[in-house]
């Protein structure tokens, strides 16, 4: 993940400046005579391009919540009624609407935090921050401006939410400021609150602020078909969604009823209705077993109050495609019942790695030469290779690349990714994946080494939307690939599923000083569940795995942090895990070429892939969580448990900084139980087992079945 953006623009027109100097411009020119692409991949059957959802829902704002917005009320003290501060005042002046505003002047002479507040119950939902603000001189010899935040509780520590505009300083005429898609996960106590950050000098009025909350009466996510939509033959056929429903609250005597209807698209025909009564959270079920194959099947819901001719809300329909098994065998990725990732047909665990740098090479050997030299790159059991700087480049520089990376049995993704508040549009305007033309995007999607696009990097929520018209152009260049995004935590996570094949987090634990008792690992384990949970448990999820030192004052995971983070991440559902990163600000920074301290963080991250990769087909057969009965201490000792034949293999992770005895028990009773690699004997034979775990410690056990 880019750090600094502005050394991502500066850096990619260094390697462009680099690569036309040298090798020629590697644009969207085709393979030119430096190499061709291996046979593209040909598909017997078309897969469909344009499943699952089909339109983004709209969500219309309800009322401002706000008591007196623009500080028009007055109270006997001075201060605006509704609101309560520390260094602002009422400036009868100045005013964008009404007769004035809310004043903050040189926070920085001012004891304490200066901020003011409005305090009030909210409920659970999406909300968007609006708000006028007016600067003069402000932060012009320190601080660095003013912001607008939501957070809940209303006083530190934010647990639930914690969300803030960019700060806004210099001289401005009146300023719009805007915060949207702020998730509140539960009903709450929360705070507006209009901040100075950095106290600085100067001036700033605000004024006209709302707080609206989007009035989604209908929600709707397919959980199965889980793969765009296709329903594949040889896999159950119920399809399954969630529905969730908060209807009008203007007469608490109404009725309301949730109608999904299954329409055949190309003929127009309702083949299937269900109606059932509006829950908060339902799952519901429509059985496509005697549906024709070959087809699409449009299928929506909308919210009726019972004996109402319209529909109070409607959701966006999902498209679903019956198609054959044995197509999976010819796709680069799908995934099964059981949310395991399939390449080719075959279930897989994703390992991979982030790069950035290196410039553009427009040959297999100079591709070659570059990532076994400078990345040692092929010394990795990988399957996965993301440079996130060649979103730029040309087919000339990547049909040379995917050859190789192929030939290795590695797959790569392209970027053309959103990168905090600002789009792929403003990221990399230049992307491949923007200007390209047909031919050039047929030439690499088509490719056996092409896995798909990286489209959102620790995006703001309010990017979602944006993602998903481009994740609509993906699937449709590229139909049967993936798009990955890698978010940061909280509870906007939900808004990107939609948007999204994969959604990944990167929980990031060793920052800054490290702390008394250490760092705090859990935050993989908390990270990776709050991915699975965004998608109901209903998608792979990945996780991205520290392999950097995160600012000056921290330092590099050792050996076995770097190895309890990756078993931690797999404990708590992980399908996949990346690495960041071998590139920029990571590996690459630590000396120039192979000084021994870099030699020694390579070791590191080698060790832990090659003990990952010989267990490759257990990380990809199916979870068994019913082969533990129970678990001394659930939230502290997080478990998740595989199964081939007659073995079974428990991932453990203690996710707490404490040390403590667990006991295990299991449905059935095993022969014998030890643990990996180190091969200890926990128990001889018997369905329970006890073990001392250290803090985020971690566990793998090999238990044989009866």
């Amino acid at each position: 993940m880019v750090r600094v953006v502005d050394l991502h623009r500066w850096v990619t027109a260094c390697v462009t400046l680099a690569c036309l100097a040298l090798l020629g411009c590697p644009g969207g020119e085709g393979n030119g005579a430096l190499g061709g692409a291996r046979p593209p991949r040909k598909l017997a059957i078309d897969v469909p391009d344009t499943g699952g959802l089909v339109a983004w829902p709209a969500a219309p704002l309800g009322e401002n919540l706000l008591t007196n917005p623009g500080f028009e009320e007055i109270l006997s003290n001075g201060k605006p009624r509704g609101w309560e501060d520390n260094g602002f005042a009422i400036d009868d002046t100045v005013a964008r609407a009404g007769a004035r505003s809310y004043l903050l002047a040189d926070a920085h002479a001012i004891p304490y935090s200066q901020a003011a507040r409005h305090v009030l119950n909210l409920r659970r939902g999406v909300y968007q921050l609006r708000l006028w603000v007016k600067t003069e001189q402000l932060g012009a010899t320190q601080g660095s401006g003013v912001r607008a935040c939501l957070s809940a509780p209303p006083a530190y520590p934010w647990k639930l939410v914690r969300a803030c505009t960019p700060p806004l300083k210099g001289t401005n005429d009146w300023q719009e400021l805007v915060l949207s898609k702020v998730s509140v996960p539960v009903d709450t106590p929360a705070a507006v609150s209009l901040e100075a950050y950095g106290e600085p000098d100067g001036k700033a009025w605000f004024d006209e602020v709302e707080l609206r909350r989007e009035e989604k009466l209908l929600d709707v996510f397919l959980l199965y078909p889980n793969y765009r939509g296709l329903l594949f033959d040889d896999q159950p056929q119920t399809v399954r969604l969630h529905v969730s429903t908060d209807p009008p609250r203007t007469d608490e005597k109404a009725d309301y009823r949730v109608i999904l209807s299954v329409t055949d698209e190309s003929s127009g025909t309702v083949v299937q209705e269900e109606s059932f009564a509006a829950e908060a959270s339902a799952v519901a079920s429509l059985d496509f077993s005697t549906l024709a194959q070959g087809r699409a099947y449009l299928v929506s819901a909308r919210l009726v109050s019972t004996g109402g001719a319209e529909a109070v809300a409607e959701y966006p329909p999902y498209r679903i495609w019956k198609v054959p098994g044995e197509l999976r065998k010819q796709m680069t990725v799908s995934f099964d019942e059981r949310n395991r990732i399939l390449l080719r047909g075959k279930p897989s665990f994703l390992l991979g790695v982030y790069d950035a740098g290196l410039g553009y090479g427009l040959s297999e050997p100079w591709w070659d030469e570059t990532l076994s030299n400078a990345r040692r790159l092929f010394e990795l059991p990988i399957n996965v290779y993301l440079n996130y700087w060649y979103g730029e480049a040309g087919n000339g520089a990547w049909i040379p690349l995917l050859n190789l990376l192929g030939d290795r049995g590695i797959y790569a993704l392209t970027n053309a990714n959103c990168f905090g508040s600002s789009p792929v549009e403003a990221m990399t305007p230049n992307a491949w994946f923007l200007k390209a033309g047909a031919d050039d995007l047929a030439a690499r999607t088509s490719h056996p080494a092409f896995l798909g696009f990286y489209a959102a990097d620790e995006c703001g929520a309010g990017l979602a939307e944006n993602v998903f018209g481009h994740y609509q152009r993906m699937k449709r260049i590229d139909p049967d690939g993936m798009v990955l995004g890698t978010l940061l935590a909280g509870p906007d996570l939900p808004l990107w599923r939609d948007a999204l094949d994969v959604i990944a987090t990167d929980p990031y634990p060793l920052y800054g000083a490290e702390p008394e008792g250490g760092y705090p690992l859990s935050r993989v384990s908390e990270w990776t569940r709050m991915a699975g949970e965004a998608v109901m448990g209903s998608r792979p999820v990945i996780t991205v795995i520290q392999f950097f030192q995160f600012t000056s004052k921290g330092r590099w995971p050792t050996a076995k942090e770097l190895r309890n983070m990756s078993y931690m991440a797999i404990a708590e559902g992980a399908n996949g895990l990346l690495y960041w990163s071998l590139g920029t600000n990571a590996l690459a920074y630590v000396c120039k070429d192979w000084c021994e301290q870099k030699v020694e963080y390579f070791a590191r991250l080698k060790a832990v892939l090659k003990e990952l990769k010989s267990l490759e087909e257990v990380l990809a057969s199916p979870d068994y969580p019913e082969l533990l009965s129970t678990v001394s201490e659930p939230e502290a000792v997080r478990v998740r448990i595989k199964r081939q034949g007659k073995r079974a293999w428990l991932f453990v992770a203690n996710v707490t900084d404490k040390s403590l005895s667990a006991r295990f028990v299991l449905s059935v009773p095993v022969g014998g139980l030890r643990t990996l690699p180190d091969d200890r004997i926990i128990s001889e034979g018997s369905s329970g087992f006890e073990d001392q775990l250290g803090p985020y410690d971690t566990r793998l056990y090999r238990a044989e079945l009866p």
